[in-house]
């Protein structure tokens, strides 16, 4: 690296990382997956509209709105922890206060985008709130989960998994032609399964790494629903474009932890980062190619 390069990537980190601490930005950056193939899948499965994108965009302010919120949750949450529990003292109440209000500006702007987004599509669909009380009870324990200071916890992933879910059929909805909703709500429960999946199994390769225990339920879930796919398939009643993809996301789930363990250490995020890609485009390829859930 030469010394222009450096000097200009230097401050950009550093402006990124100032945002990251500020809430305006998300260091997850698996988080990103989850978020938009729901969208890109209900979307291509019922037809895109531009309404779609508006979605998109109220989406991805409500998804920045959490992330900040989830921050600014985390500093009292921690704060109790310290304490034993004990009410706060006024003197680290001020210290709360303080780290919460870099937060501020983000929660601000991040809810009004998401409040004009989501108004703007209700305008044009009325009926969509009905999804309102779902994302509500996933908003809430994920809430809740954070309030205990226990964000990362699987039940905290599992409901933001759900909620990012939900976009499946509203932005199906939202498409030009919405017909075929069996193979709509086939293609959500198989998101939905595989996002679940996601959360053991990343644990396995980071903050879990190495744990038997974490291993075993990665792999028995991949394993459980994999043999639920191959019952229904041999009905007839399934895809066996869908037992394929389940048998990759159970070698998967054994290989990358094991290949981990061999080395001694966690593997490089590229190659974490890049396999994910991979296997997010094969479940979408798998979702929405017009043979594959006839």
């Amino acid at each position: 690296m030469n010394s222009t390069e450096t000097t200009t990537s230097a401050p950009h980190g550093a402006r990124v990382h100032a945002l990251v601490r500020k809430g305006w930005l998300t260091n997850q950056h698996g988080a990103w997956a989850m978020m938009l193939v729901p969208i890109l899948v209900g979307s291509i499965l019922g037809g895109f509209t531009w309404p779609q994108a508006l979605l998109t965009f109220a989406w991805l302010a409500a998804f920045f709105f959490f992330n900040a919120l989830g921050l600014w949750i985390k500093v009292g949450a921690s704060a109790r922890k310290r304490a034993g529990g004990k009410p706060l003292d006024p003197k680290r109440k001020a210290a709360v206060a303080r780290r919460q209000a870099r937060y501020r500006s983000a929660l601000i702007t991040y809810a009004s985008l998401a409040a004009v987004g989501a108004l703007g599509l209700v305008l044009i669909k009325p009926d969509l709130v009905v999804w309102a009380p779902a994302l509500a009870v996933c908003f809430g324990v994920a809430v809740w989960e954070m309030w205990r200071d226990a964000d990362r916890s699987f039940l905290a992933r599992a409901s933001a998994v759900m909620a990012s879910q939900l976009l499946t059929p509203i932005a199906f909805s939202l498409g030009s032609n919405p017909q075929d909703w069996a193979r709509m709500w086939l293609a959500t429960a198989v998101l939905t399964l595989y996002f679940v999946g996601t959360i053991p199994y990343v644990k396995t390769l980071i903050r879990e790494r190495g744990s038997r225990a974490w291993i075993r339920g990665s792999i028995a879930y991949h394993g459980v629903v994999l043999t639920v796919a191959l019952v229904i398939a041999s009905l007839g009643m399934l895809s066996w474009w869908i037992v394929a993809l389940w048998v990759l996301l159970l070698v998967r789930s054994v290989a990358f932890p094991a290949w981990s363990n061999k080395l001694g250490k966690p593997l490089r995020p590229a190659i974490v980062g890049f396999t994910e890609f991979a296997v997010s485009t094969a479940v979408v390829l798998v979702l929405v190619l017009p043979a594959t859930l006839s």
